[in-house]
């Protein structure tokens, strides 16, 4: 148990937020603590760090804005508002895939930066956001010479190559926005199955389609069985641009190719036989 409570760090302002984090290098920010509660363990007393930054007065944090191309979302803003605000205009599939994390007193707790910042579990809006090409916007103090300035940066990275690229950050970036382009998507589906049991990791599948006349003109497609990684095909998904539905047998065993390659590495065969059910069901129901 810890022995003494964490000191409180609360500031108004994401500058003031990283000038805090640059003066403490142990401190940690807080959003809604539900990292710390999933180390704990459940029912255990949090532990928790020696400083904390708590971010809830910074008000930029919890804006959502909607402008002609892209869905701005604040970092703090948790889940379950991201799905009240955006009905209508959420892109396909995300409502499922913020459903599907968790229960909704849950929801109401994860922060879209803290979900997209967990490094020990994959969190399961990934998949998704990295289809839609989402970037996160991280801000910092720039340095010079080794010296921290008080003049901040910023760096908007795609959620596909997130976790690498902040791994070279200053100990004080933080996640302050992400923004998905508002593509014109007129099917999607998002997958979540535990087809090995509860005891085992989900698999997931995201697909989203642009579909005209039953030409399918766009198509993405996003595999994780939640342990190797996210997998897409871009070139797979280029050839399938101007291909009409219902899909040939020949482009139905492109499309089979495709998936046996992205899935040779996983662990568990049952994750492979879902992702190709899930394909089949994903271009069945783009052509009712």
């Amino acid at each position: 148990m810890q022995s003494r409570p964490p000191r409180v760090l609360m500031p108004n302002s994401v500058h003031e937020a990283l000038s805090m984090a640059a003066r403490e290098p142990d401190a940690v920010y807080w959003a809604g603590g539900m990292a710390f509660k999933q180390q704990s363990g459940h029912g255990a007393v949090m532990k928790l760090p020696g400083t904390l930054i708590v971010l809830s007065r910074i008000e930029e944090l919890a804006r959502v804005l909607r402008t002609e191309r892209t869905l701005d979302i604040g970092s703090m803003t948790n889940l379950e508002r991201i799905a009240e605000i955006g009905r209508g205009f959420l892109p396909p599939g995300m409502q499922e895939a913020i459903a599907s994390t968790a229960v909704r007193p849950v929801r109401c707790m994860i922060s879209i930066g803290g979900h997209i910042a967990e490094k020990k579990k994959l969190g399961y809006l990934l998949p998704l956001l990295q289809l839609l090409d989402a970037k996160v916007e991280v801000r910092f103090l720039r340095t010079r010479r080794g010296r921290v300035l008080s003049i901040p940066g910023n760096r908007k990275i795609p959620i596909a190559g997130f976790h690498d690229a902040a791994s070279g950050l200053p100990h004080e970036a933080l996640i302050t926005r992400v923004s998905i382009p508002l593509h014109i998507w007129n099917a999607g589906q998002f997958i979540k199955v535990y087809p090995g049991g509860r005891d085992n990791p989900p698999f997931i599948f995201c697909g989203a389609a642009r579909v005209e006349k039953k030409v399918l003109m766009e198509v993405r497609l996003a595999f994780t069985d939640a342990q190797t990684g996210i997998f897409r095909d871009t070139e797979l998904e280029a050839s399938m641009a101007g291909r009409g539905l219902p899909l040939s047998n020949k482009d139905l065993q492109q499309l089979s190719n495709a998936v046996s390659r992205i899935t040779a590495n996983w662990i568990q065969p049952f994750n492979k036989a879902a992702a190709w059910d899930a394909v089949c069901g994903f271009f069945s129901r783009i052509i009712l």
